[in-house]
C-alpha cells in the first residue's frame, strides 16, 4: 500500500460524509461538460468514494471508477449497491498506471483530484471518439476534448 493510498484510506469515512464531494458545484459542471451519453463506457480517475462515477451512471452505458485506497472503493461499492447501479464497478489502482488498455472508455473523468500531483493520460484509456473532463481549481474552465 502507498502513502497515498494508507492517507487517503484515513480520511475514507470524512470523504464519505463530505457534501463538497458528493454533490458539490463542480459536479453539475463536470457533467454538463463531459456530455455523457447513454452508450458511453466511462471511466473514473482517482474516485474516492464514488461521487462522479455514480453521477455518471444513471447516464452512461457502463462506469468504472479507479482509486489507490480500498476503504474510498469500499463507500464507492457501498453506496453503487444501495442506489442500485449494478453497471457501476470500483477498482484499486493508480492513476498514474491506470489498469486498462488503450482505447478501453469513451469517457474519462477525474474531478477533486488532478491536484494530488498526477495528471491522468487521457488519450490513451480513450476510444479515438471519446472525450476527457476533469474540473479542477487551477483551471477556471473545465474542457471535453477529443481523446
Amino acid at each position: 500500500m502507498t502513502d497515498s493510498a494508507r492517507q487517503f484510506d484515513a480520511q475514507a469515512d470524512r470523504y464519505a460524509a463530505s457534501e463538497v464531494h458528493r454533490a458539490g458545484a463542480s459536479l453539475p459542471v463536470l457533467l454538463e461538460y463531459a456530455a455523457p451519453r447513454p452508450d458511453d463506457l466511462a471511466l473514473d480517475v482517482a474516485t474516492g468514494t464514488g461521487n462522479t462515477a455514480l453521477a455518471l451512471a444513471p447516464l452512461v452505458a457502463e462506469v468504472t471508477g479507479v482509486d489507490l485506497a480500498r476503504k474510498m472503493l469500499d463507500h464507492a461499492r457501498l453506496r453503487a449497491g444501495a442506489e442500485g447501479h449494478a453497471h457501476a464497478r470500483f477498482v484499486e489502482g493508480s492513476a498514474e498506471a491506470l489498469p486498462y488498455a488503450d482505447r478501453s472508455f469513451t469517457l474519462v473523468t477525474s474531478r477533486h483530484a488532478p491536484h494530488h500531483s498526477f495528471w491522468p493520460r487521457p488519450g490513451g484509456s480513450c476510444a479515438p471518439a471519446g472525450g476527457w473532463c476533469w474540473p479542477t481549481r487551477s483551471a477556471p474552465t473545465p474542457r471535453r476534448a477529443a481523446g
